[in-house]
C-alpha cells in the first residue's frame, strides 16, 4: 500500500500517464482482482458462470468496434461442471475465434444474438466433446452482451 501512495505523490514528477500505466500494469496483481476461475453458482444441475467477461473486436472499416459478452452455462452434474473447469482456456479460445471478426449489424437484433448463441453452444459442446469426451453443457446464457 505504501508503495502505491509513493506513487500517487510523485505523479507530478513523472506525470499522469506513467502513473495510470504503472497502476493498470499493478492491478492483476493486487489481491482479489486476479481472473476468478468458472464456478458453479448453485447445486446441481445449476450454473456455471464462464467467468471474467470476454472482449472481442467485432469487423469494421471505419473504426474500432467490440463487443464484450459474459455468459453463464447451464449443467446437470458435478462431473459436467468439472469438465468445464479442466477446460476453460479451450472454452475461452474457442469463443475468442467465434465471436472475433463478427459484423455488428448482424449481432443488433434479437434474431441475430440468439442465432450466436445456438452457435456458441453447439462449437462448445463440440470442443469439449472432442477435448474430454463430454458435452459437459447443456444450454448456455449470455448475462451481458455489449457492443461499442
Amino acid at each position: 500500500m505504501n508503495s502505491l501512495l509513493n506513487l500517487i505523490s510523485a505523479a507530478p514528477r513523472v506525470g499522469l500517464h506513467s502513473l495510470l500505466l504503472t497502476l493498470a500494469l499493478l492491478l492483476p496483481a493486487t489481491p482479489g482482482l486476479a481472473q476468478a476461475p468458472l464456478k458453479i453458482t448453485g447445486n446441481y444441475p445449476g450454473y456455471v458462470s464462464m467467468g471474467p467477461y470476454l472482449i472481442v473486436n467485432l469487423a469494421s472499416e471505419d473504426s474500432a468496434k467490440y463487443l464484450r459478452v459474459e455468459m453463464d452455462f447451464y449443467v446437470l452434474t458435478a462431473a459436467d461442471n468439472d469438465v468445464i473447469q479442466q477446460h476453460s482456456v479451450a472454452i475461452r479460445d474457442r469463443l475468442i475465434t467465434l465471436f472475433g471478426g463478427r459484423d455488428m449489424e448482424a449481432l443488433q437484433s434479437v434474431e441475430g444474438r440468439e442465432s450466436l448463441r445456438k452457435e456458441t453452444l453447439e462449437a462448445l459442446r463440440e470442443t469439449l466433446s472432442r477435448m474430454a469426451g463430454n458435452p459437459a453443457i447443456q444450454d448456455l446464457y449470455f448475462t451481458a452482451f455489449i457492443m461499442q
